[in-house]
């Protein structure tokens, strides 16, 4: 019977050992630190996609699978390090273990391309947590691309060929946020916040005292990501439970980009009364598109904001960090590459 070339000849123990070591490769899911993940780019920037409200391919007009396309052709050319995902992986009521065929038709068997087996950085979504999000967390320990550590939790990317200095001096940081407890936890007045919704109650008191931990460490680049937004002038429109502590939490401590999902378009906001941070809705993965307000929506704080550019299209955000700037590009289906802003790092 023909056998691996590699293993002939080897005596008996050395070949069980063998055996072992391939079996465990192929079972183990990556165990590199996102912090040690090194980009191609010969100038040395990082890159990375962010895209939400994708897990939508059981849903009636969805788009998905089309979207799913655009993004490995364009993975393929601009080569991105890891995935930021905005939220809403799985609709219509998240997962209900980590074992769920909904994950294999949503998720693995969908991003299947060479391109996207890279880490996923996953965030909670409203419809997320409607499921079992430890089945979530749980499922980060068996795959490849779903990078879930903990309800919220922070990565540090190098933008240098030197590893992330503690000085953060060449440090890009990203902070993922669980605003299913922000929005939810607390006084629940949102409409979308359901009582079946796995919250943690209280929990956002907790949540902020560690979210301002992170946010006073020192960085080139401040990145958080949440799934509820808080401008946004389309879909389910402001988010005005996180007016009071989040929004001058990210102005105090000058956060360049917000990037959230929830509403299903993309839209580049930014606040009057400071320039800082940019805020990005980037969550036309594949869920029928929300192109106006909805009804139910609460526009009071739009007032304060000014919208730079909205697509109500399919698609998602490109992002190219380097030393000096961030810089941004929406690619959607009937547009392709297009709109595109760039935020510098002198910014304040």
């Amino acid at each position: 019977m023909a056998g691996n070339g590699l293993a002939k000849g080897l005596p008996a123990v050395a070949l069980i050992v063998f055996v072992m070591l391939v079996v465990l490769l192929r079972m183990s899911p990556t165990t590199v630190p996102l912090s040690e993940l090194t980009t191609a780019s010969p100038s040395y920037t990082v890159r990375f996609i962010a895209i939400g409200d994708f897990g939508a391919r059981n849903i009636p007009n969805n788009k998905q699978l089309e979207v799913a396309a655009l993004l490995t052709n364009v993975s393929q050319s601009f080569h991105p390090l890891f995935i930021v995902s905005t939220g809403d992986q799985v609709y219509s009521s998240g997962i209900t273990s980590d074992q769920d065929p909904l994950l294999q038709h949503v998720f693995e068997g969908v991003y299947t391309h060479k391109s996207l087996q890279i880490p996923w950085l996953v965030n909670i979504g409203n419809h997320d947590c409607l499921g079992d999000v430890p089945a979530m967390l749980a499922y980060a320990r068996k795959s490849n691309k779903w990078h879930m550590p903990a309800r919220y939790y922070t990565e540090e990317f190098s933008l240098t060929h030197e590893r992330a200095k503690s000085d953060g001096s060449n440090v890009m940081r990203i902070i993922v946020l669980d605003t299913c407890d922000l929005v939810c936890g607390a006084a629940a007045i949102n409409p979308r916040c359901e009582t079946t919704m796995k919250v943690v109650v209280g929990g956002n008191k907790v949540q902020y005292k560690w979210l301002e931990q992170q946010l006073a460490k020192p960085a080139v680049w401040k990145i958080v990501v949440g799934h509820w937004p808080v401008f946004s002038f389309l879909g389910n429109g402001p988010t005005e439970e996180l007016f009071d502590e989040l929004l001058p939490m990210l102005r105090k401590y000058n956060v360049h980009l917000y990037l959230n999902g929830h509403d299903h378009n993309m839209q580049h906001v930014v606040s009057k009364a400071t320039p800082l941070p940019h805020f990005v809705v980037s969550g036309a993965g594949g869920f029928p598109i929300h192109a106006e307000l909805k009804p139910y929506a609460l526009p009071r704080g739009l007032a304060q904001a000014e919208l730079r550019h909205k697509e109500p299209d399919f698609g998602f955000v490109t992002v190219e960090a380097s030393e000096a700037a961030l810089q941004l590009q929406f690619v959607t289906l009937n547009n392709g590459p297009g709109y595109s802003f760039t935020i510098p790092r002198d910014a304040r």
